[in-house]
């Protein structure tokens, strides 16, 4: 029963990450072409601000979700289950607070620091934009724990639906904001890819869950390993050059940069579209102590990526001009 479950769930996994990452190469070329490189670096460096404010305030909790809830599903402990998302939602809801106070307390005091500290970023772009960065922290903060949520449930159809329909609202919201307000209404815009997993959060969970003291104890130490894994590939692999880029060089060289390394990223994408099942599936195997299965399972991931990474990448170096000429 494993087997075909782990199917759906992977097909399902692989729509939505097909959505996000056609989400976000159509965002980039619509952004290119509306505002040119010098806004699309601007838009460029917002995202990676909030993506990096995102792991740092998400503690880890987001795949400390995904990784336990299966596993206890699978040792038949369902009230602990189902509790799991809820007990730690406070949590969420309040590093997303001041995540979101920080950034919107930029929007009045940028003007008053940027004379005496000339390292904040958009200093050609209106300080409104802080407060475009705090929405769009806040709708990713929130529908990301909504997200880990549904795949720690295995509700990858779900997913699949929500994150799909995102993808419409994302470019027709990032289009008509590029069009109106610049990169500050592109960068809102974005949020509309956020949105319907933020609404799904905000009804689905309800914060007050109790679970097990032991397992609530386990589940934090798990979470505070991952968050400073996340921290660190924040720092090595989020693209921490567009900052220095932004400030040295200006925001045209920036969003050429992004462009570039988007498109690449997005070549990649397809075999990792693959692999979302992946960790439900293997907390499910070792909870019962199927360790042969899981060396089978991650062997069988590893070839298929193996399989399509080379013809993508060169595919998207053929098709990259027509796309951000």
């Amino acid at each position: 029963m494993a087997l075909p479950r782990f199917a759906r769930n992977t097909l399902h996994s692989s729509l939505a990450g097909a959505s996000t990452a056609l989400g976000s190469l159509l965002s980039v070329v619509v952004v290119a072409r509306m505002l040119g490189p010098g806004g699309a670096g601007n838009v460029a460096l917002g995202i990676w601000i909030v993506g990096t404010l995102v792991t740092l305030c998400d503690l880890g909790l987001p795949i400390t979700i995904a990784r336990f809830v299966p596993d206890l599903e699978a040792r038949a402990l369902h009230d602990d289950a189902g509790n799991f998302a809820r007990a730690f939602y406070p949590a969420i809801l309040a590093t997303t607070a001041v995540g979101a106070t920080a950034l919107a307390a930029l929007w009045r005091m940028a003007p008053i620091l940027e004379p005496r500290f000339p390292v904040l970023p958009f200093d050609d772009v209106a300080s409104t934009v802080w407060l475009s960065l705090a929405v769009l922290f806040a709708l990713q903060a929130i529908g990301n724990y909504g997200l880990s949520q549904l795949r720690g449930a295995q509700k990858f159809d779900e997913a699949a639906r929500l994150t799909a329909i995102s993808l419409a609202i994302q470019l027709a919201a990032v289009a008509t904001g590029a069009y109106f307000f610049g990169p500050t209404g592109a960068l809102v815009g974005y949020g509309g890819g956020s949105l319907l997993l933020a609404l799904y959060t905000l009804t689905h969970i309800k914060p007050g869950g109790r679970i097990d003291h032991e397992l609530k104890q386990r589940a934090w130490r798990f979470s505070l390993a991952s968050w400073g894994v996340g921290l660190i590939a924040a720092v090595v692999w989020s693209r921490t050059e567009l900052a220095f880029l932004n400030h040295y060089r200006g925001p045209h060289e920036a969003g050429l940069y992004s462009a570039a390394n988007t498109l690449a990223t997005v070549a990649t994408q397809a075999p990792l579209l693959m692999t979302g099942g992946l960790l439900a599936l293997f907390s499910q195997l070792y909870a019962v102590g199927d360790k042969a299965g899981l060396k089978r399972a991650f062997a069988s991931a590893v070839r298929f990526m193996s399989f399509l990474i080379f013809p993508a990448c060169f595919g998207m170096a053929a098709i990259a001009p027509a796309l951000v000429p």
